[in-house]
């Protein structure tokens, strides 16, 4: 069985932790007494379901989308490695990354999110991309990146959008081309923590970009 105690209070039904199960099952052999009614009572969150979700990639020994048909290829010596649950794709920090093509599927507008486990071994990152999209073409002129997360000793973590109509404020970077929110210090090395962001479009000028760490806003 492939199992995992989490210390995630904000998703435990009660208490601080929860059973993360791959492939497993929980048997337990409780007593009973003729006559008498028992009531069992449990919470559990099955695997991601199709529904509002555009692609899953879970890096079990390939970069395959379990959900659509947007598969990944390995660039750069990417490997895998033990992840939070089951495996996990392991980046050796020189441009080694998994591309995905453009599709129509993956054309977000109006709000998204994305979610994702890391475990940073470096610990003193200058500057890292965890994900984004953006051009096949490394640097180009001009940029064309959309959306992404990134970490660095200087900065911390965070995400950002770029929206070529705005610049500096109210972003956490001033005069930068990217809307972007972060979070200071880095969370600590070598050790797994879930990232999640969303973007929302609140007016025809105005996006809203939200950072969730551990669960926390």
């Amino acid at each position: 069985n492939d199992v995992a105690v989490l210390n995630l209070p904000r998703m435990a039904e009660t208490g601080t932790n929860l059973l993360a199960l791959r492939s497993g099952a929980i048997r337990r052999t409780l007593p009973t007494q003729a006559g008498r009614s028992y009531r069992l009572k449990f919470a559990y969150r099955e695997q991601p379901t199709v529904d509002g979700i555009l692609g899953w990639w879970p890096g079990e020994g390939n970069a395959n989308d379990l959900i659509s048909t947007n598969d990944g290829v390995l660039e750069g010596g990417v490997t895998f490695t033990n992840g939070m649950v089951g495996r996990g794709f392991l980046f050796d920090g020189s441009f080694s990354h998994v591309r995905i093509d453009d599709s129509d599927g993956l054309d977000l507008s109006g709000e998204f999110s994305f979610e994702f486990w890391f475990n940073r071994l470096d610990p003193a990152p200058t500057q890292g991309g965890l994900m984004g999209k953006r051009s096949d073409v490394p640097f180009a002129d001009p940029p064309t990146a959309n959306f992404g997360a990134n970490l660095s000793s200087a900065l911390g973590l965070g995400i950002w959008f770029d929206d070529p109509s705005v610049m500096g404020p109210p972003s956490d970077t001033p005069a930068d081309r990217f809307e972007s929110v972060y979070i200071k210090p880095l969370p600590p090395a070598n050790r797994f923590h879930h990232l999640a962001g969303t973007f929302r479009q609140v007016t025809a000028n105005q996006v809203e970009v939200s950072l969730y760490l551990n669960g926390a806003l």
